[in-house]
């Protein structure tokens, strides 16, 4: 390039362009044209749950907020929460795999036929709270990550599962007989059905007009969950103690979208998410529980503890069931006991 018409260039105040200003000109023109000053890429994730709900602030928000940081803003990623990508939770793996988000929230209970170790942490007896059920779920990572034909960003559980009732209070074991109990997913089934109760899978979102209306009885769902789905305003009692277990939930990036990132960028990801990331997040979105119960306890809610003795009552009679899941073998070749053991530490 000819430097013959800078040499006269004039500078903002009327004087020639010196040599100074000639080498600041060329790193400008350079800086332009750079692939540093691109415009930042930006990443989809899709969430069908409310934008306040607490899994936003734990692991969707803090997600993007580390990855912008890592990346100096290089990579960003928009949440599109509320269900404007798929407002269906049973579907949100699948939009995964389709390309529709990059990022996804992902409830592997609603896909146990190619996730059952990853769902095993359900099982009544493999962990204590949410917490110690994340930690599970990493401790069972090797295997989990067979599972998933995406990256895997964040694992990690809500807590035991409490039960709200409008009509009837659950006291005692022979209190779930003939109920009709909400739940989460499939899995959990033979467990409830061993407590003499009748369980039915229904939407989240359906939960709180359908227990309003009579359609169901009960509603086996996280503590936290009666804030997010205003349980408060249609429950009468809240039962603490029935042995069952959390479920998991995964923020996952197609895996093609993962490999088209640069060394640099994959990195920035690796690091924003994991292990620590979430055990840090499950403790946090726990906290909601408490405020959840105050929240009842306002709303004029019995708060019921289960007596040991009925939590023992319990225990054995899911006992039959335990170990029909241990003796299971999945697809993969791995068994329920291999699954639930390795969860467990042993």
């Amino acid at each position: 390039m000819s430097t013959t018409p800078c040499t006269t260039r004039r500078g903002s105040f009327g004087r020639a362009a010196g040599p100074r200003a000639l080498v600041a000109a060329l790193a400008a023109t350079l800086a332009l044209s750079s692939p540093l000053s691109a415009a930042a890429k930006e990443l989809s994730l899709a969430s069908p749950i409310p934008p306040g709900h607490r899994f936003s602030p734990a692991f969707f928000n803090a997600f993007a907020e580390r990855l912008k940081e890592r990346s100096g803003g290089k990579l960003t990623v928009k949440v599109y929460a509320g269900g404007s990508l798929n407002p269906s939770v049973q579907r949100q793996y699948s939009i995964l795999l389709d390309g529709v988000a990059d990022i996804a929230f992902v409830a592997p209970i609603y896909t146990v036929d190619i996730m059952p170790v990853t769902s095993t942490v359900s099982v009544p007896g493999v962990c204590r709270d949410a917490v110690d059920c994340t930690k599970a779920l990493w401790r069972a990572y090797p295997l989990i990550e067979k599972e998933f034909d995406a990256k895997i960003l964040a694992l990690w559980t809500n807590n035991a599962p409490v039960v709200i009732t409008k009509n009837k209070p659950v006291r005692s074991a022979a209190d779930l007989k003939g109920m009709k109990v909400r739940i989460s997913g499939a899995l959990e089934a033979p467990f409830w059905q061993a407590l003499g109760a009748a369980p039915v899978s229904q939407p989240v979102t359906e939960i709180n007009q359908n227990l309003a209306n009579g359609v169901i009885d009960a509603i086996a769902i996280d503590p936290a969950s009666i804030i997010s789905f205003k349980l408060n305003d249609v429950g009468r009692y809240v039962t603490r103690g029935v042995p069952a277990q959390g479920i998991a939930f995964a923020l996952a990036m197609n895996k093609k979208v993962y490999a088209s990132l640069s060394p640099e960028e994959r990195r920035w990801v690796d690091q924003s998410g994991g292990e620590t990331f979430s055990i840090e997040g499950a403790a946090r979105s726990a906290e909601v529980d408490d405020k959840a119960f105050e929240v009842s306890r306002k709303a004029g809610i019995e708060i019921i503890d289960l007596p040991d003795a009925e939590v023992r009552k319990m225990q054995a009679a899911i006992a039959a069931e335990v170990a029909k899941f241990r003796a299971t073998k999945f697809r993969s070749g791995v068994t329920g006991a291999q699954a639930y053991d390795l969860m467990k530490g042993k």
